[in-house]
């Protein structure tokens, strides 16, 4: 009964495909942007990216097959993508400093994850339980990544989100805030793009032992996930402008 709802979810996504799931994890996302945002403020945003940049990590481990594609495409870029707006919504309302702040916190938060993690894995457990066994493995696949993939990707996340921010806010100025539209799509581009260049390099290329070739670098890893991010870019746009909307402490 306790995983029941979890069950038919599990069928009804399997039936469904990763297109609509991709779509409602999406709305989902937004949904909880604008919530958090509006109720909880920056505290709020500076809670979705923590669990944003964790949960995409550990998502990153599983691979689906979408329509678009006959390769299986590994899942975390869709939800990592959304971090990339609530940067820009702190940016837009609160500042660069704020917006660095977040940066931080979710950087810190993925460290201290993998840090509680190993001791947990560390613990010893009964060999002769199948069941233990079994929790064992299933914890050690989930949250013992290579330090090459956890280097990869915490580089590429602080670098990509200051790279976004800081177009961000260079746009606004620029613009002398108009084009709201212009400055979120530009720098979540831009910063996207960036963020799969130095991944892709620094976990497939520089830090491997077995690098992979020129070509699977550009179309499989650098280019084949950047469309999510394009697709959250644009859907993104109607999202910061609701942030007005649902600004903090406005009344109903």
């Amino acid at each position: 009964m306790e995983t029941l709802i979890v069950d038919r979810f599990i069928e009804f996504g399997n039936a469904a495909g990763g297109e609509l799931l991709s779509g409602l994890l999406l709305i989902v996302c937004y949904f909880l942007i604008l919530f958090l945002w509006r109720f909880y403020s920056i505290h709020g945003l500076y809670l979705y990216n923590i669990f944003a940049v964790v949960v995409a990590n550990i998502q990153v481990l599983k691979t689906t097959q979408f329509f678009l594609t006959s390769e299986p495409i590994a899942l975390g870029t869709l939800l990592f993508a959304t971090t990339f707006l609530v940067s820009d919504i702190i940016t837009e309302h609160h500042g660069l400093v704020p917006a660095r702040r977040g940066i931080v916190l979710s950087f810190l938060a993925q460290v201290l994850m993998t840090i509680f993690m190993a001791f947990t894995l560390a613990y010893p457990y009964n060999a002769n339980d199948a069941e233990a066994t079994t929790v064992q493995l299933a914890l050690y696949t989930l949250f013992a990544p290579s330090l090459r993939l956890l280097i990869a990707s915490l580089s590429a996340y602080c670098i990509s989100q200051w790279i976004d921010i800081k177009i961000f806010k260079a746009l606004k100025d620029y613009t002398h805030k108009k084009f709201l539209w212009l400055r979120i799509n530009v720098s979540t581009l831009i910063a996207g793009f960036m963020d799969n260049i130095i991944f892709s390099v620094l976990a497939w290329v520089l830090l491997s032992s077995n690098p992979v070739s020129f070509s699977v670098l550009i179309f499989t890893y650098i280019l084949g996930t950047y469309m999510a991010r394009v697709v959250v870019s644009i859907t993104s746009t109607p999202i910061i402008y609701l942030t007005y909307k649902f600004y903090p402490g406005k009344k109903a």
